[in-house]
């Protein structure tokens, strides 16, 4: 395009002088004076340039678009008389089907009965269903739109100023329909809220069921798991019941940390069909000694002599019945049938040949009976005499023995006043004299066994350390020394 810019700057300016419009201005001729009010201005008040012609054009546009912003708009339809552009043929059908298309001729008819706005009843109910005095009531949703575009005018006082058609809703004034704007804008941000907490609930939704699905994953896997160690397990203890020693070298398989106290409980489990497997090639005579080895065994862990020669010899419990243990067997059992009417105890426990020791710390021969009721102390000298009445096992609150290979036990008493004895025998019957009262008193639950170097006991409430030492002496003896103390002498060949 070609552009000539001669004389643009001038064509811009306002080529009209200020003289000029004063003097038309004052002009006796009323429409003259009124064409120019510019020259009402004092010669001595206008020093500034006359305003040019774009900035006139500028001016005048904002001054129309301020003018129309006020006024209520109507819009205009612009209709073609042909398709030729041409300003003298005017094309009857074409025009006819603009006028149809536009629908102008329903806007005209609306128009003329006074209604500024019409729509259809379900857009009217889908937009302004939102309203909070509409939606707290709850219109009935299954009714048709038609009625529920009445119920939300009802609820706003609407009535007189909507019509109702056939297939849409009609509104009179221009205040109703900007009432109903204001009502719907209102009620978004309850339905903005709403969408709010769906979305929450939705993701909430969903990071829930995640974790259940997370849950569900690592359960079947932890059974995956499980099954594949317990099937390992399986393959490792096939045929181990026909094994010598039970598959008690077989070693078990790492388990997973997560499978740590199964495996406990596992091992517990074989442990105890193992203990059984070995009890049951136990002949059953012997299996009752075998409970109280096993029970004095748990009591006795700190002596050394009972696992090394204690547990692995013959038990045989009543030695006083065995004529090579008392010459005066015959006497024994005499005795015992007297105390067994008397105290109506049922079974001999245990009994030995023992030096006691009694109040004044002197030593006194004695046999000792362990039964199911009580302690006796017999005197072997005079027919296995009872010197005095048997001690209960209810009055037995504990057991002391040292750790050496003395058979020094200490029975403690509730009275305050204990039981000291030694047994001079060739063989260690500590544990099973242990083991018998152990299993007495196994439901108590105060019992206990101490294993020390040097034991401590009551006598005549008073508390004495005993200590045991070997060689120098010919035969037991129990000697006071100062402090509380009191030394056990023991021969060499004991």
């Amino acid at each position: 395009m070609l552009m000539i810019f001669d004389g643009f700057l001038d064509k811009n300016r306002d080529t009209l002088f200020d003289d000029f419009k004063r003097l038309l201005f004052h002009s006796k001729n009323p429409i003259l004076s009124s064409m120019w009010p510019e020259g009402e201005k004092s010669i001595t008040s206008v020093t500034r340039r006359p305003l040019t012609a774009g900035t006139i054009f500028r001016n005048s546009m904002i001054s129309l678009s301020t003018l129309l912003s006020s006024k209520q708009p109507f819009y205009v339809r612009c209709i073609k008389p042909n398709d030729e552009k041409s300003s003298n043929i005017f094309d009857q059908t074409r025009v006819v089907h603009q006028i149809a298309y536009l629908g102008l001729l329903e806007n005209v008819r609306v128009r003329r009965a006074g209604f500024c706005h019409r729509t259809p009843y379900e857009r009217f109910v889908q937009r302004y269903k939102i309203i909070d005095s509409v939606r707290s009531k709850l219109y009935p949703r299954g009714a048709p739109t038609k009625e529920n575009a009445a119920y939300i005018c009802r609820e706003l006082n609407l009535d007189n100023d909507v019509a109702y058609g056939n297939t849409k809703l009609f509104i009179k004034q221009p205040v109703s329909l900007f009432q109903l704007e204001k009502k719907r804008t209102e009620g978004l941000q309850f339905i903005v809220i709403i969408l709010q907490k769906y979305t929450r609930s939705w993701r909430q939704y969903r990071e829930f069921h995640r974790e259940i699905s997370a849950i569900k994953i690592q359960r079947i896997y932890r059974k995956y798991r499980t099954r594949s160690y317990i099937n390992k397990l399986n393959e490792l203890f096939r045929n181990v019941s026909n094994s010598h020693d039970l598959g008690k070298n077989i070693k078990w398989p790492a388990p997973k940390p997560g499978f740590i106290p199964i495996n406990n409980i596992l091992k517990k489990i074989y442990q105890r069909w193992r203990a059984y497997k070995v009890i049951q090639r136990i002949p059953a005579d012997q299996r009752a000694i075998f409970e109280l080895k096993l029970l004095a065994a748990d009591y006795l862990q700190q002596r050394s002599s009972f696992h090394e020669t204690s547990i692995r010899q013959e038990w045989k419990g009543d030695y006083l019945l065995l004529p090579e243990e008392n010459p005066h067997s015959l006497e024994y059992r005499k005795s015992i049938s007297e105390l067994r009417g008397k105290d109506n105890f049922t079974h001999v426990l245990f009994s030995t040949l023992a030096v006691k020791l009694n109040t004044h710390i002197k030593m006194d021969e004695r046999a000792i009976i362990l039964t199911d009721k009580y302690i006796y102390k017999l005197d072997p000298k005079k027919n296995f005499h009872i010197r005095k009445t048997g001690i209960p096992l209810d009055d037995i609150i504990g057991l002391s023995v040292t750790s050496g290979n003395e058979q020094l036990i200490i029975v403690h008493l509730t009275s305050n006043h204990d039981l000291i004895f030694y047994m001079h025998t060739k063989n260690d019957r500590v544990g099973e004299f242990v083991g018998h009262v152990a299993k007495l008193k196994r439901r108590s639950s105060n019992f206990t066994v101490d294993v020390q170097r040097y034991v401590s006991a009551q006598i005549d409430k008073s508390k004495y350390v005993i200590n045991a030492t070997w060689g120098g002496v010919d035969k037991i003896e129990f000697h006071k020394g100062s402090n509380k103390n009191i030394s056990l002498m023991l021969p060499n060949s004991v």
